[in-house]
């Protein structure tokens, strides 16, 4: 069985004979296109994969991408759209095959290979941003060479790989030429590539039989030429910075050179040319006859080569190499005019559960000068941006935190109308903002920086609680139950919703400008600190003073005891958010929903005349 709701299938599947239990199987699709929404994995039964097509797919056929001479094999299409059982990719575990599926339809023959998803990836040839199908000899040839690495992204969700003959150049000492080439694999979590350079051949006087496949080892990329073999450590810099290693087999030896039988691509090969003696050697060399040029197009690679000292990639590991945006969840920002009247709002708007009530007024008073600190912060680093749709977020960012402030300062009033003066809690946390993380008189230059980015930073750790909680309280239905005041809960919703709306600039804005881990992790410590203490400060400063509640004292079990009931965030998935935020492939886009916020900030009645809810 398959279910769709717009942003995932679902597969539930049972075994027609035996005891094996059911299978319930999920994947991410949002933002899928006729280019990678062409097909679906049915099942796989002793190695063998059925794929149900879409509708507009007129045509299938399975070609091995180790053979790209060879005709693909046309299959047959039942009248629902499913192909005949097909054999799977490296069926046996050997990669002595690698079978793909080209879809013809829609104008186009798209080719796909099962990589243990859901939806199996598209494949695809050319530079990043122009990738194209692959239907050219010259792709095919590609994709021969780099079809042996696919299995170390298997079941990592992902959408597309990409291979892309991106340079050529001479190697050192006239060794021949080498050929450069970029694997990209895309996930659906959006554009953290997972990226690798190889060399798939290498060209030379002396090179007999020179290798075809893709050639690497761990840390390494190599290299095959006359001589024999050469490994050459690209975490070394090149033009003379740092150590070039080669390595040399004897003339007529084994090489570890590219074929296509291995699972990195690797076969032995013999070679004839100027050879060394029995027993390989092992000699380093610097600066003089060890430089190794990057060729032109080498930024290209993304994260390969960033104007830094060139470094070898494996980004066909498990792990991501940068936060994953999810594209489909950015949208324009803008300020909204507001109204609220309190008129009518009691003190206790949380009708009995005065607490949760309080440890929510924190926000009307914690709030006002954080926000108004944030902009004051942006205006500053707004010089530093050089993208223009970041610089838009900044500016639109910017905008509707003003808003917020003046919304929440619009409460305190009423507040002391109501017999409980904010001043003195207040006092104290615009002193925190202006004084403690204000302006420092610092010489112009590399401190003043410094301390720039610091607080940038430091807004990016806070805001990913300001959004945590806007998501919290759009899906807080409790406090609906509960008879909430609907015109506090109105303010709180529009703030959150708005919180969700932007929650990826701050984050943005940092990586953007600075993007240092160590920093990013050290100011998640001091503003998960500094959160924790004013906001403890300003529920005991609320409880205390209630007039309604003389002698009530605050403590850690009724917080508790309100996020189990629903009226407050749960202990828990606020424990669960420090290692979110912290971890390497963080990006607030992957938390929340957009349109969810869009479709509340469209229903606001503060946000769209002010009428009382």
């Amino acid at each position: 069985m398959l279910l769709y709701d717009g942003l995932r299938v679902v597969r539930y599947a049972e075994p027609r004979n035996g005891t094996a239990g059911a299978a319930l199987d999920f994947a991410r699709t949002d933002g899928a296109t006729a280019d990678t929404a062409t097909a679906l994995v049915l099942s796989r039964v002793d190695g063998n994969v059925r794929y149900l097509t879409a509708p507009w797919v007129t045509g299938a056929a399975v070609r091995d991408l180790l053979k790209p001479g060879d005709q693909p094999s046309a299959l047959k299409l039942g009248p629902d759209g499913l192909t005949p059982p097909v054999p799977g990719p490296a069926a046996n575990g050997e990669c002595t095959s690698w079978n793909a599926l080209a879809l013809t339809g829609d104008g186009a023959t798209r080719l796909v290979t099962d990589l243990g998803e859901l939806t199996p990836a598209r494949l695809t040839s050319g530079a990043p941003g122009a990738a194209r199908d692959v239907t050219e000899a010259a792709e095919l040839g590609e994709w021969s060479k780099t079809a042996c690495l696919l299995p170390s992204v298997r079941s990592h969700g992902v959408r597309s790989v990409n291979a892309w003959t991106y340079a050529k150049q001479p190697l050192p000492e006239g060794d021949g030429a080498a050929t450069w080439l970029c694997s990209r694999a895309e996930t659906w979590q959006g554009a953290a590539d997972r990226v690798q350079v190889q060399f798939p051949g290498v060209r030379g006087a002396g090179a007999e039989g020179a290798g075809r496949g893709a050639v690497e080892v761990p840390g390494r990329a190599v290299v095959r030429a006359g001589g024999g073999q050469r490994a050459v450590r690209l975490a070394d810099g090149y033009g003379g910075r740092g150590e070039r290693e080669r390595q040399r087999q004897p003339a007529g030896g084994q090489g570890s050179g590219g074929g296509a039988g291995g699972p990195l691509g690797q076969a032995d090969g013999r070679h004839q040319g100027r050879g060394a003696p029995l027993g390989s050697h092992r000699s380093r060399v610097r600066g003089r006859g060890a430089r190794f040029p990057a060729p032109l197009g080498i930024r290209g690679c993304r994260g390969v080569f960033l104007g830094r000292t060139p470094q070898y990639i494996d980004a066909m590991s498990n792990t991501p190499l940068a936060p994953a945006p999810v594209t489909s969840e950015h949208i324009d920002l803008q300020a909204r005019n507001v109204s609220f009247s309190w008129e009518d709002t009691p003190l206790h708007w949380l009708p009995g559960e005065p607490f949760a009530g309080h440890t929510i007024n924190v926000l009307h008073l914690l709030l006002p000068a954080g926000e108004r600190w944030f902009v004051h912060v942006y205006k500053q680093v707004l010089p530093y941006i050089t993208d223009e749709r970041l610089r838009a977020d900044v500016v639109g960012f910017i905008g509707q935190e003003a808003m917020h402030a003046a919304a929440h300062d619009d409460v305190l009033p009423h507040l002391k109308r109501l017999g409980l003066d904010p001043t003195p809690y207040t006092a104290q946390v615009d002193w925190f903002f202006e004084k403690l993380l204000g302006d420092r008189t610092l010489p112009p230059g590399r401190a003043r920086k410094w301390w720039l980015m610091e607080r940038v930073a430091l807004i990016a750790a806070i805001e990913h609680y300001t959004a945590f909680l806007g998501d919290w309280v759009l899906n807080a239905e409790e406090l609906d139950r509960r008879g909430a005041d609907p015109m506090m809960l109105d303010l709180l919703r529009w703030h959150g919703a708005e919180e969700v709306e932007h929650r990826s600039v701050a984050f943005d804005l940092f990586m953007h400008v600075d993007g240092n881990y160590r920093r990013r992790a050290r100011t998640w410590a001091s503003a998960f600190a500094a959160l924790v203490f004013l906001w403890q400060r300003g529920v005991r400063f609320f409880v205390e003073n209630d007039p309604q509640r003389p002698g009530a004292k605050a403590s850690f079990g009724q917080f508790h005891r309100a996020g189990r009931k629903g009226l407050l965030p749960s202990t828990g998935s606020m424990v669960r958010s420090i290692p979110t935020y912290l971890s390497r492939t963080y990006h607030p886009s992957q938390e929340g929903s957009t349109a969810q916020a869009v479709a509340y900030l469209a229903s606001s009645p503060g946000a769209n005349g002010g009428v009382r809810p």
